[in-house]
């Protein structure tokens, strides 16, 4: 089993919340809950991670393009595909630098590129 009725929950009230409410179901405290743990889990991301890579001010647009071509090659809406597409693009990002380092910060713009000629839903996402 992989869908429990908090998660139908979750995605019933980012397809329509009007209706989710409608239904009787009560969004405020589900709504607050998945914010905390999405913020939950950014903070430790960067508790974690900012160690490891160093942290500047002005970092945030660069990370910004990164998470946004991760979630456009995955595919919008698709947890498994962001995980796909974080690891096809950390990889090509980190082959890039070894092989390729002058345009090792091109490499994961042109994976999207590529992948969005193919499969323009990304890789696991789904047709709207």
């Amino acid at each position: 089993q992989q869908r429990t009725k908090l998660g139908a929950i979750v995605r019933a009230e980012m397809d329509n919340a009007e209706m989710t409410s409608g239904l009787g179901i009560n969004l405020t405290p589900i709504t607050i809950g998945a914010f905390f743990l999405g913020s939950a889990l950014a903070g430790f991301a960067a508790l974690i991670g900012g160690p490891l890579v160093g942290i500047a001010t002005g970092d945030a647009v660069n990370i910004l393009f990164v998470a946004l071509a991760v979630g456009i090659v995955g595919g919008m809406g698709s947890v498994q595909g962001a995980l796909v597409g974080a690891i096809l693009l950390g990889i090509g990002d980190t082959f890039g630098k070894i092989y390729i380092p002058e345009f090792a910060m091109y490499i994961p713009y042109l994976l999207m590129i590529v992948i969005l000629l193919v499969k323009p839903a990304g890789l696991l996402g789904r047709r709207a």
